[in-house]
């Protein structure tokens, strides 16, 4: 046994590596919870539900039992590294993640020896007549299977937190695992002894090996997906590790013994990482074994003897793998249970990513001003004469009518607005181009200029469109085309001539026509709504008069416009 002991030792070196990462993992988990613990504290409504994020390391005493004859399991070490996620309301715990677990197990064959007959190659008797065929008596005072096993899990597990003087948790779920890799190899320790089948005492005295030693290396098969039972019972070292959790822990203290204190709003804390000690157990509920058969009864038999290699390995031996022998399956050649098992230590840690729900208490409403009078005029931009018959309305932001008059015989009006707002006002007047402007923080008085129609004035008219290379108007001029017919119907005598242009694409002709062709789409759409053609006249000017560069798509949409001339 204590050869044994002493070659899982030997094999398992590999797995100081696991407690040097699991030395770096607690490293970084303690400077992350120096970082998170002068983390923010928002005065938000207390979390109920709390979420977590973070990463768990373990190790221990790892085997895969199984029970095959003539053996015994002795196990090894084993681990794994873990990230997840972790919910806890009030003392329920929920964990879940991803993780990679890798068992190691070696399994000593007791009685393993024999006395067969193998083929003799470079082999001569003493008078220098060949052997052919020698017979190998061996006996093993040590042979050792040793399996090893990666899995990928995914833990599903539930359990519950019980907070007092100390803050224990218990964890109970299964792992659902896909082994990802699979190796297998053999060590022994046998006494051989070589005998000639036809003349024993006529040969070498070389013929016996006290201390044979064979070993081989392999691939091992293991089950498409693998169920474990787990069970974890631990303590968080907050109270210990973490001195904000303690003053936390001492003020909460104070709060229980002072009653007095209920009006004190709580307030939204992010917890500092919480840092975990277990013991855990990892327990397989299915058959990982799918090696092949191999036939062979015996994990370890002797294949030929070469008396060419000398006196030191001239027998050549066949190790195989111990869950490929005939002793792994049944009667009907179905592999017995190989059950992987762990049980040991671990360290978690996780960081609280809750987020908060914000309480809202509505801000003390503050009164706007209250309105006040504004008096205003209408002026004629270039007499500063007032303008005593006019329309005025004037509108909120969201052109919600705040106050409309038609003025007669004067161009004064008052009405009571707040002065700080920002308002449109819209005025109309006979022999006036329609007024529109915005206007804030008014004070007391609000005058507005209007521009006196005359001969030789233009202006370009908005919200006019057209289809794409075409004349023919869209659905969405007709609210534009009923503004310019009420004005022409509000000044009778004034005629109008209506202007097309165009942007530079295109032939000097073609732009010529499309803009001649949009002009006198609008006068038949005036004359349409109650216009005297006389008063009306069309013409187009293609692209000679732009107003923009024709080199930008915003230059170009400025040039195409219709423009009104009064004549």
């Amino acid at each position: 046994m204590e050869a044994s002991l002493s070659s899982i030792f030997t094999i398992d070196k590999k797995m100081k590596r696991y407690s040097l990462l699991f030395g770096i993992f607690m490293l970084v988990a303690s400077f992350g919870t120096v970082a998170q613990t002068s983390g923010e504290r928002v005065f938000l409504k207390p979390a109920k539900v709390r979420h977590y994020l973070g990463g768990w390391a373990y190790t221990g005493y790892s085997a895969m039992f199984h029970n095959i004859a003539e053996t015994s399991v002795c196990g090894g070490f084993g681990g794994g590294l873990g990230i997840g996620y972790q919910l806890r309301t009030k003392g329920f715990l929920f964990n879940t993640g991803l993780e990679f677990e890798l068992i190691n197990s070696a399994t000593r064959v007791k009685d393993l020896g024999g006395d067969l007959r193998v083929g003799a190659t470079n082999t001569l008797r003493n008078d220098g007549t060949p052997i052919d065929y020698v017979r190998v008596k061996y006996k093993y005072s040590a042979y050792d299977d040793y399996q090893r096993v990666g899995l990928v899990n995914v833990p599903i597990l539930a359990g519950m937190r019980f907070v007092g003087v100390y803050d224990y948790y218990f964890l109970a779920g299964l792992k659902v695992g896909l082994p990802v890799l699979g190796y297998n190899s053999t060590k022994g320790r046998a006494e051989v002894e070589v005998l000639d089948e036809v003349n024993p005492g006529n040969w070498s005295s070389f013929s016996r090996y006290d201390d044979y030693r064979t070993e081989s290396r392999g691939a091992s098969t293991f089950g498409n997906v693998n169920l474990m039972a787990s069970a974890e019972f631990g303590v968080e070292l907050n109270r210990w590790l973490d001195k904000k959790e303690i003053a936390k822990r001492q003020q909460q203290a104070k709060d229980r013994k002072n009653r007095t204190r209920k009006g004190v709003r709580r307030q939204f804390e992010r917890e500092t990482p919480r840092i975990r000690a277990a013991v855990f157990v990892d327990y397989g509920l299915t058959n990982i074994n799918r090696n092949d058969n191999s036939g062979s009864g015996s994990p370890s038999t002797p294949t030929a003897f070469d008396g060419g290699m000398g006196h030191d390995k001239p027998v050549l031996f066949d190790n195989r793998n111990l869950l490929a022998t005939s002793a792994a399956f049944d009667g009907q050649s179905r592999p017995r249970c190989v059950t992987p098992f762990m049980v040991g230590v671990k360290g978690s840690i996780f960081w609280d990513v809750t987020k908060p729900k914000r309480k809202y208490y509505p801000p003390t409403p503050v009164l706007p001003p209250a309105p006040q009078l504004i008096s205003g005029k209408i002026i004629d931009l270039e007499t500063k004469q007032e303008i005593k018959e006019a329309q005025l309305v004037i509108t909120d932001t969201l052109n919600n009518t705040l106050f409309a008059k038609n003025l007669r015989g004067s161009g004064r009006f008052d009405t009571k607005l707040r002065r700080q707002g920002t308002y449109r006002v819209f005025v109309a007047a006979p022999k006036y181009q329609r007024h529109k402007e915005i206007v804030s923080n008014v004070g007391d008085t609000l005058m507005v200029y209007m521009q006196p129609i005359k001969t030789g004035t233009s202006f370009v008219v908005k919200n006019i469109y057209f289809n794409t290379n075409d004349t023919s108007l869209t659905a969405e001029s007709n609210k534009e085309l009923d503004k310019q017919a009420k004005f022409l119907k509000e000044n009778p005598n004034v005629n109008i001539t209506i202007v097309g242009h165009t942007d530079s694409r295109g032939s000097d002709e073609y732009n010529l026509k499309l803009s001649e062709g949009r002009a006198v789409s609008v006068m038949r759409a005036l004359i349409d709504r109650g216009i005297a053609p006389e008063r009306l006249k069309a013409e187009g000017r293609g692209e000679t008069q732009p107003v923009a560069s024709n080199e930008t798509e915003e230059g170009r949409a400025e040039n195409r416009r219709i423009e009104i001339e009064v004549r």
